[in-house]
């Protein structure tokens, strides 16, 4: 569905999703700071200890 979830240590905000508790232990999913109208299809994921990124194809970059 290209959504992207995440749950885990949030302690240093490393999932990504404001005003979460130090732990998370259900997935929430992550909006991303741009326009709807782009439409973020999430791709790639790459998680380590103290971070986490992900790679997203919106509709502006498909043309």
């Amino acid at each position: 569905e290209g959504k992207l979830y995440m749950w885990g240590n949030a302690k240093d905000f490393q999932l990504g999703v404001p005003g979460l508790p130090e732990i998370q232990p259900s997935p929430v999913e992550v909006k991303f700071l741009m326009d709807e109208a782009l439409r973020p299809h999430v791709l790639s994921v790459a998680i380590g200890a103290t971070h986490s990124m992900c790679l997203v194809r919106t509709a502006k970059s498909q043309s």
